[in-house]
């Protein structure tokens, strides 16, 4: 099976969820503002959503099994049109708190609806699939830094960022009607019972680390990085978030690659290359200046590209498992990371510095690296 247009759809959504979820960071301050909350207060935004990402990633793959993959792809993508349009008209804060919550967990289906349907209908193979949608969240992450601020460089409320995606994903949701999409396999899957199942079997236990290292790895520089580089190193505002938009570029262009290498070179060769250049990236950022900072931060978007994807196809293909069970538990340990990963690096710099922090982040790709080879190990005598 291929199904050209009906994968393109499916990295549609994976662009648009990812641009939703990252139009929230610059216009933080603003909403906070509207509502006269505090830094704190403001903060608790950042909490709702990605607690609707962590409910969502218990509940989904009950849903996809129940309801069929592209018919709730189809209803998450209008309830998101929905969703954005609310939050531009909500009245009080706690409306945003609400509305952010249920958008969390919207996203959270359309990304791991997305991802299964494409690997579902690829006959290139889960890996070079999952790379290849993966791909358009990258992007989407850029264009979600864009879109907002130049709703705020225009002098627009922030209100009006949500209401113009909201038309904009309306628009995209039409041609998920207009679309007929193929009858998929079905399994029942994703209760309670399928959950603990997988979370049981030992074999799943080091792709699951891996997933939780490198996101919290990943999340944590792009997260401190604008800091080090505007506290520590005087760069301008401006060209401190360009750093990180390099590498989300760099995740973008090294995936499409990396789906292309996956149909003819072995997913774990890949890795052995992508996860160590990472690593050295990551630890070299602290020693250097001026050009050296653009440049390692290119090579680190594009080696980091391939890790999650191709970690996480490990799940996909598994075939005792339905794919949207699978990756629902791959966010859920990655999300986790998320949460818990950044704060860790920060409590670092608080009692070190920064340059510090940074290469103890390093030391977790390292650490990667280390988990991976062992598994790699263990499955190649195995085998």
């Amino acid at each position: 099976m291929q199904y050209p247009v009906q994968q393109r759809l499916c990295k549609l959504s994976t662009f648009l969820f990812a641009l939703c979820t990252n139009m929230l960071s610059p216009l933080i301050l603003s909403i906070g503002g509207d509502f006269h909350a505090s830094l704190q207060d403001t903060g608790a935004l950042f909490l709702v959503f990605y607690a609707g990402n962590f409910v969502a990633c218990i509940f989904c793959g009950k849903l996809l099994s129940v309801f069929g993959k592209p018919r709730a792809l189809r209803a998450s993508m209008f309830a998101m049109a929905a969703l954005t349009g609310l939050m531009a008209a909500a009245p009080h804060f706690l409306a945003i708190c609400a509305i952010l919550f249920l958008l969390g967990f919207i996203v959270l289906v359309i990304q791991v609806a997305s991802v299964s349907i494409c690997s579902a209908l690829s006959a290139d193979g889960a890996a070079s699939s999952v790379a290849g949608v993966q791909a358009f969240s990258a992007l989407g992450a850029c264009g979600g830094l864009l879109w907002s601020g130049a709703v705020l460089t225009l002098g627009l409320s922030w209100r009006m960022s949500y209401l113009l995606f909201a038309v904009l994903t309306f628009a995209a949701s039409i041609l998920f009607v207009r679309v007929v999409f193929p009858a998929l396999p079905q399994e029942p899957a994703g209760g309670a019972r399928e959950l603990l199942a997988i979370l049981r079997q030992r074999r799943f236990h080091p792709t699951f680390l891996c997933l939780a290292l490198y996101a919290g790895a990943e999340t944590a520089i792009c997260s401190w990085l604008v800091t080090y580089l505007t506290r520590d190193l005087g760069f301008s505002s401006l060209a401190g978030s360009a750093v990180p938009g390099l590498i989300w570029t760099g995740l973008f262009i090294g995936r499409l690659a990396c789906a292309r290498l996956a149909r003819t070179v072995p997913v774990r060769r890949i890795l052995m290359v992508l996860i160590p250049v990472g690593a050295a990236c990551v630890l070299a950022l602290p020693h250097l200046r001026g050009a050296g900072i653009w440049i390692a931060a290119a090579v680190l978007g594009l080696f980091l590209s391939g890790c999650w994807p191709f970690l996480a196809s490990g799940l996909v293909d598994d075939p005792a498992y339905d794919s949207g069970t699978t990756l629902s538990l791959a966010y859920l340990f990655s999300f986790f990371a998320n949460a818990v990963a950044p704060y860790i690096i920060g409590a670092v710099a608080d009692h070190t510095s920064l340059p510090v922090a940074i290469t103890v982040d390093g030391l977790i790709f390292s650490l990667l690296f280390v988990v991976f080879l062992l598994f790699w190990g263990r499955k190649k005598a195995a085998g």
